[in-house]
């Protein structure tokens, strides 16, 4: 099982997962509404690894691609 540090800063992690993101899709997206924050490649192109750390951050598989994570 992965260990991940759980001291890093709110920008620190958000770092962390939008450099997961870039390395499954290079030229992702990035989108924000009132207070959610959607971004990243399908969920299914992701290790599940990758997919436990980015969890344990905060963000989610959206439904509809991509992931989520409120602010």
């Amino acid at each position: 099982m992965a260990q991940f540090d759980y001291t890093l800063t709110d920008y620190q992690r958000h770092i962390r997962a939008f450099t997961i993101f870039s390395e499954y899709e290079p030229d992702g997206y990035v989108s924000a509404e009132h207070d959610v924050i959607y971004a990243g490649p399908d969920a299914d192109s992701v290790s599940a690894e990758h997919i436990a750390e980015l969890q344990s951050y905060g963000w989610r598989p959206d439904e509809n691609g991509g992931f989520y994570h409120f602010t």
